[in-house]
């Protein structure tokens, strides 16, 4: 099954792998408003799908993920950067918290720095 929740993130599950592609190459991945949503959405996925049992996070291209992309401008201003990224990871650590006290438990491999 391949689900595209949007233009920046794509999921796919194939024998209860679910892989997560960042998928804005041209920019080595980095962040927007858009991509934050679209990671959210993508992680929605793994949650509510009981046949996921490994989640691989992957980055389109030759970068994992750059970080924000300092050409949108909300995310410049006053700790926006700060605030997206600790959204991003409350919502990952939400989405994998969900499944531990489901006893329901992903095995997860992320490639590039990066922790939850």
């Amino acid at each position: 099954m391949t689900t595209t929740p949007n233009q920046t993130v794509r999921y796919e599950v194939a024998d209860g792998v679910a892989t997560v592609t960042l998928d804005r190459p041209d920019s080595l991945n980095s962040m927007t408003n858009e991509f934050m949503d679209d990671i959210t959405a993508a992680f929605g996925f793994v949650e509510a799908d009981p046949s996921v049992r490994v989640v691989v996070v992957t980055g389109e291209g030759r970068g994992f993920c750059s970080g924000a992309d300092l050409r949108e401008a909300d995310l410049i201003e006053a700790n926006l950067i700060y605030r997206a990224m600790q959204q991003l990871r409350r919502s990952l650590k939400h989405s994998f918290e969900t499944r531990r006290r489901a006893q329901d438990n992903k095995i997860s491999r992320n490639e590039g720095a990066g922790h939850v």
